[in-house]
């Protein structure tokens, strides 16, 4: 999607005292991003699911793989978007 990002992390062998929290991996990441972008490019908050099992995992890629395909009936898509009033985003 052209107005958001999706990914999936995979923690292994991480033993106990060496795991960075998922707050401070995902705000290295934004940082480092937005330090090669040359300004933010962030929203404040992120969504956060832990993944239990193969199947859940597979779902999620599924979603991942075929989300682009909804931009056109994306509310928040400015060609498509027939907001009244007009949102500055819009």
């Amino acid at each position: 999607m052209p107005n958001h990002l999706h990914g999936i992390l995979l923690f292994t062998d991480v033993g106990a005292g060496h795991a960075r929290p998922l707050p401070v991996v995902v705000g290295a990441f934004k940082a480092a991003v937005s330090k090669r972008v040359g300004h933010g490019v962030w929203q404040r908050n992120y969504y956060e699911h832990i993944v239990r099992n193969e199947a859940e995992l597979n779902r999620i890629r599924h979603y991942t793989e075929d989300n682009p395909g909804n931009w056109l009936a994306d509310p928040e898509n400015p060609e498509t978007c027939t907001c009244f009033p007009t949102p500055s985003w819009c």
